[in-house]
């Protein structure tokens, strides 16, 4: 199989047909992928309110508020599909985290997907501490029906 990057599936991919090939499972190819930045939110009033955590190194942590604004909060909204951002809060205003602080000065168009489309850059050591985290407040979960799929799960 050869491909150049750029191609949507794997089939558009060049390749011996189906079937053809004189390989053994000991060749078999395997892929990691990164996909979005992990994130949730904690001790809000419902699921689409509260501190912002983000999972890194498989530890979740907070961000810092040096830049935090409606922006990036609309972004958070839109990943864990929660509607509308109401309002971008500081000052752990749904307290404080403990552990890491994952990020600082994180600045979103308020367009990107997903947190990590956003420029952002690790806190400078004694920069932040857990008085600034950051949190949201959205409009609440957006309901999602699928509909005329072959089965629950398309459509």
């Amino acid at each position: 199989m050869r491909c150049h990057g750029t191609e949507t599936a794997l089939a558009q991919c060049s390749a011996n047909p189906w079937g053809k090939n004189n390989c053994t499972h000991k060749e078999d190819a395997g892929v990691t992928c990164s996909g979005p930045l992990p994130v949730r939110l904690v001790n809000g009033s419902n699921v689409c309110s509260g501190r912002v955590e983000l999972y890194l190194n498989a530890t979740w942590g907070t961000v810092c508020d040096s830049v935090w604004d409606v922006n990036a909060t609309r972004v958070v909204c839109r990943v864990l599909n929660c509607g509308m951002a109401l309002s971008a809060t500081r000052d752990a205003y749904y307290g404080e985290g403990t552990g890491d602080i994952w990020m600082d000065n994180m600045k979103c168009d308020g367009t990107e997907l997903t947190l990590d489309q956003c420029s952002a850059k690790p806190p400078v050591r004694n920069n932040c501490s857990h008085r600034e985290d950051v949190g949201v407040t959205c409009s609440g979960p957006v309901p999602v029906r699928l509909m005329n799929g072959s089965n629950m799960c398309s459509g």
